[in-house]
């Protein structure tokens, strides 16, 4: 009866470890809802573990619309920045990526709508888990 209960017990630990790995392995998306210059804008970042990839985007399609992410990874002891910037009617999106081995250190992003902006920056990011 002992040994029966210790394979169940080691089972059980073998199929927890498991849903820890899929869920670590699983991309995290976090949506953040402002106004500017009173159009409702999505403001949306997605970490795959290797690439962010950040948005922008409107109810209202025809308006002009831009997306920067400003990010650093660290990488064998160093720190590297990385950015990218983009824009599109009613909504679009950029990305960065980082290398095997780097983990993502710091993200700050831009979005914009017509000519106005607000920026999120790595705190807000970080606290809702993003990175």
């Amino acid at each position: 009866m002992s040994k029966i209960l210790k394979r169940i017990a080691a089972m059980g630990a073998a199929v927890m470890m498991m849903g820890t790995m899929v869920i670590s392995a699983s991309a995290v998306k976090i949506t953040i809802e402002k106004t500017i210059r009173g159009y409702d804008v999505r403001c949306s970042a997605e970490n795959t573990g290797k690439t962010i990839y950040v948005y922008t985007s409107t109810a209202t399609k025809n308006v002009a619309t831009t997306v920067s992410v400003s990010a650093t990874y660290k990488l064998n002891g160093a720190y590297v920045p990385v950015g990218n910037g983009y824009g599109g009617p009613g909504g679009c999106q950029t990305s960065v990526s980082k290398p095997s081995g780097a983990t993502w250190d710091a993200i700050t992003t831009t979005h914009g709508v017509t000519s106005s902006t607000i920026t999120i920056n790595d705190a807000t990011w970080k606290n809702r888990g993003l990175i």
